[in-house]
């Protein structure tokens, strides 16, 4: 086999300048950086591999796996023996999902980022063993690693780790706050449509259900509205 390892790189930056009508008080500058990395696993198969070449059941076990990796095609027809795999034959064994948010406030010396349009840490789509909103303040950092390893054609199971913080001074930025857990993906040819997550942290164990895959990165939408900011 052959390993074929595929990348796929989105990231994004947004300038941000809010400025109060008639009140200096909440006018204030905000840069958000979103990065999104997705490395893609698989091979290439360069044999023909012959049930009965298979002995031991570790070895049938990895090669009965790897052809369910490899998509189960019906183009074995036409061989004497029962094959389980062939050359040309593509494998996708899952992917590495890398994501980074970073939001930095600019405030002038009598202005503040009203508490509505801080960024904020918690919830699925950040720190999964947080309730929705835990943390906010003028700066936020996180990152999230999850990688997904196919079980069944369109079932993966997912491993996770999250870590950020929020800070008033963005030179106050870390990764002091984390969760880790796993979960399962439900997913068709071309997207993920649901997903169950168990999280757990400091302050506990959470369990998570959403229609929608959470590291699934989006556009970058200008929030001038009065609701807490969740990136």
């Amino acid at each position: 086999m052959k390993k074929n390892l595929l990348f796929t790189l989105n990231n994004g930056m947004e300038y941000h300048w809010y400025s109060a009508v008639g009140d200096s008080l909440y006018s204030f500058q905000q840069f958000i950086f979103a990065g999104s990395e997705i490395i893609q696993l698989g091979s290439n198969v360069r044999r023909v591999v012959y049930t009965h070449d298979l002995h031991g059941p570790a070895k049938k076990a990895f090669y009965h796996l790897l052809r369910r990796a490899c998509g189960e095609t019906d183009s074995l027809a036409g061989y004497k023996n029962p094959v389980l795999l062939k050359v040309t034959d593509q494998c996708d064994y899952g992917r590495l999902n890398l994501r980074t948010v970073i939001t930095a406030s600019k405030t002038g010396p009598d202005s503040v980022v009203p508490f509505y349009l801080q960024p904020s840490l918690g919830g699925v789509n950040t720190l999964r063993s947080y309730v929705d909103y835990r943390f906010h303040d003028d700066n936020m950092l996180v990152a999230n690693a999850e990688l997904r390893l196919a079980l069944m054609t369109h079932v993966d199971f997912a491993m996770f780790a999250d870590a950020g913080n929020v800070a008033a001074r963005a030179s106050g930025l870390d990764l002091a706050k984390r969760s880790y857990g796993g979960g399962f993906r439900f997913h068709t040819r071309r997207e993920t449509f649901a997903m169950i997550d168990v999280a757990t942290g400091d302050e506990g164990w959470k369990v998570h259900f959403r229609l929608k895959d959470p590291l699934s990165l989006g556009r970058i939408k200008k929030r001038a509205f009065l609701a807490p900011f969740v990136p």
